[in-house]
């Protein structure tokens, strides 16, 4: 690992399981699913966090943006 605090392999949330893989191609849908999970679980300050992260990525690298944060099964 490089030390860098966002590469784990352990999300943040592993209890909370979003499956975006059929919407890989819809970058939106993706980042609402995942906001939505976090929000519905309590996290409101991380779905902000993610929102913006996922806003800056490009959409190839959504999948790596959500998994920071939720369990993609």
């Amino acid at each position: 690992m490089s030390g860098d605090p966002d590469v784990t392999t352990t999300p943040q949330f592993p209890q909370i399981e979003v499956d975006i893989r059929p919407y890989l191609d819809k970058p939106m849908a993706v980042m609402a699913l995942v906001r939505r999970a976090l929000q519905k679980a309590g996290h409101q300050r991380q779905a902000g966090q993610f929102t913006e992260r996922a806003l800056a990525s490009d959409p190839e690298s959504l999948l790596q943006v959500a998994e920071i944060y939720v369990t993609v099964p």
